[in-house]
């Protein structure tokens, strides 16, 4: 069973992806600054052999095995434009926890819907594994951050819809 590691910028559960290139048999390309994923999003400079990580503007060397080989008519597959998904079979596994599930539900539905929605969101909470952590943010005129997996006192932070937070404490 190979490890498979996911990165896209557009994903919508259950959908099916179709020309999704086969996973690639090597770790991905990270950002030297802020540890981002190579990705079709970022900018190439052919010339000197760098890229530029959309999300911290940090400059990056291309490995030399991509340097040798990339051209603007010569992309790796995770360069591709119109793969939306890439999947990377990783050789040197991170030490990681257990997976983590966060669902962000919109409360702001009729009630035939909430009910529809309580419905698959028991189905899919029953197939989550046992070991993994589990989050649920709603939100409507109020967003909730509900702490699970406390059976004795569950937590819930509550953040009024009209209010403006800072990011101090």
């Amino acid at each position: 069973m190979s490890n498979l590691l996911s990165f896209t910028h557009r994903y919508t559960p259950l959908k099916r992806v179709t020309e999704l290139p086969p996973p690639l048999p090597y770790d991905p390309i990270r950002c030297n600054t802020c540890g981002g994923v190579l990705n079709p999003n970022v900018q190439i400079d052919f010339m000197s052999k760098i890229w530029v990580c959309p999300f911290c503007m940090g400059r990056n060397q291309f490995p030399t095995h991509y340097a040798e080989n990339i051209s603007e008519t010569n992309l790796p597959a995770e360069l591709i434009p119109h793969f939306s998904t890439v999947e990377y079979e990783l050789q040197n596994l991170p030490s990681t926890g257990p997976p983590a599930f966060i669902f962000v539900i919109d409360t702001s539905l009729d009630q035939e819907d909430l009910d529809e929605l309580k419905d698959s969101l028991q189905q899919v909470v029953n197939l989550v594994p046992e070991e993994s952590y589990v989050g649920v943010v709603s939100f409507g005129t109020m967003i909730q951050v509900h702490e699970l997996g406390f059976s004795d006192m569950s937590r819930s932070y509550v953040f009024r819809g009209d209010k403006k937070y800072s990011s101090s404490r």
